[in-house]
């Protein structure tokens, strides 16, 4: 495409001179030549002297008329000052403007000095670029801004009309409707391609706002009529060129949504233009919209007469199943060899906020994978090397069945290699070598499995030696698979890894950064040893993994700018505590700066919200309340759709603010899929009123082509299927032909869309799921549909569910009963650990839980991170008397809202279990949770150590321990957090600790507790569980022993008093 067309303003001044012979013109826009005399005929005239007080600012601006300054002499106007454009709109916008403002418009900037025009309009682009500008006067100004522009001597040159664009017209051209003026003033097609082109020759040294802003300009002039294909006719000379999409789009075709192209023209007009050479040759040089680019793929292959070979190859990502359904063996070949090399998991598209998962496929890109597979019968190392990535298609009976032993070890460099193995086929290939003799002897031959590892059992992974580990991670390649690998393998890499590893400092340096979470906190204890900054700025941490070395950071690094943000959330207060007040400034501001924590609360001037404070507050959107998010129209969709849950309030304001269409993304019934995309946060808070106005084909092309990119869970997305199927369910009398359930349709993450529960029934008879079982377990089927899934292995495995089958129930989980549970044979750790990764309620967990420990499996530390907090209450004593201190020390556990017993148990074994840390700093923190256990005696030993503890974890603390504590004791133990206890003197068990202590002691804490005992007073505690009739008889005969001395002291009192 030419960067510059020659000639430009003067073409573009002809078109409209001609097209405004044959039409007038509308209200706001007119068309040149203006006839000055007949405009200026009743109009006051100025004298230059008029006009020189208003530039020197003697007089106001808003003295004279809009009129007067268009009617006045050229030369007089160049005195004006650049900024005299805001004031000139300031003055004008408040009134309604005039039919003679557009003939004004065009007089009064047709006057002005160009270069001097460009300064001025710069500086109100400035001025104006946080809000938009009036529409009724953005188009007057505009009207006669459009033809002062065209008349500026070239133009067409890409540096000048780029001043213009970028610089001059960016706040007018914000409105997509200031485009209408071309439409209005009967802008020839030819004219408006002149001016693409032109556009188009500065499209890559614009801003993307600006590139979208402009695009929805030249859309609005192409559809503003409503004809469905303007600017093309084929029987019209001049507007027959098919590279449409060439001339009246160029690079903004970028931006382009499916629903846009399809207002552009009806599909086989589409499907013309698509296969246009030049057009072809443009689009194989953009990045469009994923949306738009498998739809313009799907224009170019779904018809006869096109040959792959002609598609460019970005577009080979794109490809649909019947594409490539009638491929010759090389074909398949050729084309799985051009995927390999053009289709990364990281392909970027235009409109994607979200990082694709590292081993996530599409399930057209599965299923074309599959199609290319379908070709062979047999796969020896060269066919396996030349799919390269469409290996991926590889069924389980292809891989036990078509691959000799000896094929299938000699292909592992390019198995190794494919990206998006399932579990099944992973599993099934590790398997595979392991029992044809194939050894892991060391980190090479590890390594050589590449994207494969995900398919080793943990049991073969603990049985390797650590130095097979060590040498593994050292290889660049093989750390670059660690990141999909399954949470359970990671952890038994770090406890490899750790085992071999003497000094913290050595573990951060040496592990992959994509294990770093799954370090066990105990194992992050620098003591004596000085951290290295580099290594831990290099990794990401939990909040909690750098709360433990948070401490030693601060000591040792003079330069707080040089931590990570990973590293600074790890802020507590204990060691803030330690810090001098210079040095504490001195982190606060960094942290302020790289958002960490606000050093200072937002103020917000009332409740409306602008787009531009929405971008300041980012994620705290999310804590705004309901009437903000009113206020705001739809300013706050975008950043809300980041959020990760909302309050009732919130839901029903976004609701309301969606509903009534009024916001940049309009109606629900108008949005696009990308539209739905952009949203797709909100996704669970739509409720059937708002899913129901969205069109059917919107929600099925957004499942399509982006549901595997959204955050939404498989629960959330299933409330999207039932908007598609039929809101009554006929009873299924067989499976319907063309319903058949084929390794195709168990390939399809649409498949849910396509079934009723009736039907599901009726057509899984007689199909084997387990295969299949973890991708189709994926799929946003309803709950109703599950049950059919379920029912289908009830009757496969009438005797209980083998351990291979457990670990791919997924969403089944919630489904089973303990009845269920009893039968199946649950025999590692792993298998644990994937059951309750959904979270299951905790009946079903305690039964999972119970079986697991009746079949002899011993609660090692895989087990107890898959318990975790959620679970770890539901532990009888028997099952925590069993757990290991040593495995206990790898596990993330918080005991505190379980019974008594449970957290006595579990503090012994934690105390045990970290007792070589003891006299450590991070000593505290690694015992905190399991604190609620702790005897009297331990907390008096924790007190002395400066630990700074929060009031919670304080009033989690045993009672007995706890009402045993002096003041001096628990101002030790909270230290800085001491004040806290004023706020929660009236909750148990504070109250009652209070009840119990000397109000002289509590008063030398200095903190305002009150309702301690008085001195001269005796304090009768009555126990709180004990029955009167449980009470000794020497207690009560003690008591009224004392009563008569109780009255003496009162009476004495009261008269001293």
């Amino acid at each position: 495409m030419s960067p510059s067309v020659p000639g430009l303003g003067f073409l573009l001044l002809v078109g409209w001179q001609v097209a405004a012979a044959a039409s007038p013109g509308t209200y706001l826009c007119s068309s040149s030549p203006v006839n000055e005399p007949a405009v200026c005929a009743s109009v006051k005239s100025v004298s230059q002297e008029m006009l020189l007080e208003v530039a020197r600012g003697q007089a106001s601006p808003c003295s004279l008329t809009f009129g007067q300054y268009a009617c006045a002499q050229s030369a007089w106007l160049q005195d004006l000052q650049d900024n005299f454009l805001i004031s000139l709109y300031s003055c004008l916008t408040p009134k309604p403007a005039s039919a003679m403002d557009p003939e004004y418009s065009i007089l009064f900037f047709s006057k002005y000095d160009a270069k001097k025009l460009v300064a001025a309009l710069t500086m109100f682009s400035q001025r104006f670029s946080h809000g938009p500008l009036s529409l009724e006067w953005n188009m007057i100004f505009i009207n006669g801004l459009w033809e002062k522009m065209l008349q500026v001597p070239d133009i067409d040159s890409p540096p000048i009309l780029s001043q213009w664009v970028h610089e001059g017209l960016q706040a007018f051209l914000v409105e997509p409707k200031v485009f209408a003026c071309l439409h209005d003033k009967n802008v020839l097609c030819e004219t408006f391609q002149m001016i693409v082109a032109a556009l188009n020759g500065v499209y890559s040294d614009l801003p993307v706002e600006e590139q979208r802003n402009l695009y929805a300009g030249i859309k609005y002039y192409l559809i503003q009529d409503g004809s469905n294909q303007k600017c093309y006719s084929a029987a019209v000379p001049g507007l027959n060129s098919t590279a449409w999409f060439e001339n009246y789009l160029g690079s903004f075709l970028e931006h382009a949504t499916v629903g846009d192209l399809q207002l552009f023209g009806d599909e086989p007009t589409l499907q013309k233009f698509a296969r246009d050479p030049v057009n072809i040759q443009m689009i194989s040089n953009l990045t469009l919209l994923r949306e738009t680019a498998v739809y313009y793929t799907s224009l170019l292959t779904s018809g006869p007469g096109f040959s792959l070979s002609s598609l460019p190859d970005r577009f080979v990502c794109y490809l649909s199943p019947s594409a490539v359904s009638n491929l010759s063996r090389d074909d398949a070949l050729s084309l799985a060899q051009r995927i390999s090399e053009n289709c990364p998991l990281n392909l970027k598209h235009r409109g994607i906020t979200r990082e694709r998962a590292p081993s996530s496929l599409t399930t057209e890109e599965l299923q074309v994978a599959s199609s290319l597979v379908r070709k062979f019968e047999r796969f020896p190392p060269a066919i396996l090397r030349a799919l390269g990535q469409a290996a991926v298609g590889l069924s389980i009976s292809d891989i036990e069945n078509s691959i000799s032993d000896k094929d299938l070890e000699a292909s592992i460099p390019a198995l190794g290699e494919v990206r998006g193995w399932n579990t099944e086929q992973s599993s099934t290939i590790i398997n595979k070598l392991l029992s044809s003799g194939y050894q892991i002897r060391d980190g090479q031959s590890l390594a050589k499995l590449g994207s494969l590892v995900a398919g080793i059992n943990s049991s073969t992974l603990r049985s390797l030696s650590p130095e097979v580990f060590l040498e593994a991670i050292k290889l660049p390649e093989f750390v670059q698979q660690m990141v999909t690998l399954p949470s359970v393998l990671k952890m038994i890499f770090v406890e490899k890894i750790s085992s071999s590893v003497d000094h913290p400092a050595d573990l951060v340096k040496c592990i992959p950064d994509a294990l770093a979470s799954y370090i066990p906190k105990s194992l992050l204890v620098f003591g004596e040893e000085k951290p290295n900054i580099q290594d831990l700025n290099s990794k990401m941490w939990t909040r909690e993994q750098a709360a433990i070395f948070f401490s030693d950071v601060i000591k040792t690094e003079p330069d707080f700018s040089r931590l990570s943000q990973s590293v600074l959330q790890g802020f507590t207060c204990a060691a803030a505590n330690e810090m001098e007040a210079e040095r504490f400034q001195e982190l606060a501001k960094v942290m302020k700066k790289k958002n960490v924590k606000l050093g200072e609360d937002q103020k917000i001037p009332g409740t409306q919200v602008n787009e531009e404070n929405a971008e300041i507050l980012g994620h705290l959107v999310c804590d705004l309340g309901g009437e903000y998010i009113r206020s705001s129209g739809g300013n706050l969709l975008k950043q809300l759709s980041q959020c990760e849950s909302f309050l009732p309030d919130q839901e029903e304001a976004i609701r309301s603010v969606i509903s009534s269409g009024n916001t940049t993304f309009g109606p629900p019934v108008a949005w696009s899929a990308f539209t739905l995309n952009e949203l797709s946060g909100l996704i669970p808070v739509f409720d059937h009123s708002i899913l129901q106005k969205i069109p059917k084909n919107v929600l099925t092309l957004w499942l399509k082509n982006y549901a595997h990119n959204s955050p939404l869970s498989r629960e959330q997305l299933a409330t999207i299927v039932e908007e598609l199927l039929p809101t009554r369910h006929k009873r299924a009398d067989g499976c319907p032909p063309d319903k058949q359930i084929t390794e195709m349709v168990l390939n399809n993450d649409l498949m849910p869309i396509y079934y009723t529960p009736e039907e599901l029934r009726a057509c899984l008879k007689n199909v084997s799921l387990e295969n299949h079982l973890s991708r189709v377990l994926t799929y946003a089927f309803s709950v109703q549909q599950l049950a059919e899934l379920k029912r289908n292995l009830d009757e496969t495995y009438p005797d209980g569910y083998p351990d291979s089958l457990l670990r791919k129930l997924g969403p089944l989980i919630s489904l089973v009963t303990p009845e269920d549970v009893s039968k199946w044979q649950i025999t590692s750790s792993d298998t644990l650990a994937v059951l309750l990764k959904d979270q299951p309620s905790d009946d079903q967990a305690s039964a999972v839980i119970k079986r697991y420990v009746d079949l002899g499996n011993a609660l090692n530390a895989t087990a107890l991170n898959a318990i975790g907090t959620r679970y770890v209450c539901l532990l009888n004593a028997t099952e925590l008397n069993i757990i290991d201190s040593n495995s206990l020390k790898l596990a993330s556990l918080n005991p505190s809202n379980c019974t008594q017993l449970t957290k006595n148990i579990l503090y012994a074994k934690a105390k045990q279990a970290f007792s070589d840390q003891k006299y450590l700093p991070a000593y505290y923190k690694l015992v905190e949770p399991y604190l609620g256990g702790a005897p009297a005696v331990d907390l008096r030993a924790l007190s002395k150590g400066n630990v700074s503890m929060n009031i919670s974890t304080f009033s989690k603390l045993r009672r007995d321990s706890l009402l045993s504590l002096t003041p001096s004791e628990v101002q030790g133990l909270l230290g800085i957090n001491l004040r806290d206890l004023q706020k929660w003197q009236n909750k148990s068990p504070i109250r009652e600790w209070v009840q119990t202590q000397k109000q002289s002691e509590l008063d030398k804490l200095h903190v305002g507790l009150t309702g301690g005992l008085q001195e001269g007073y005796m304090n009768i505690v009555t126990p709180k569980f004990q029955s009167p009739s449980a009470a000794s008889a020497s207690a009560v005969a003690m008591t009224l022993h004392l009563l008569p001395a109780l009255l003496i002291s009162f009476l004495m009192t009261s008269v001293l008093s």
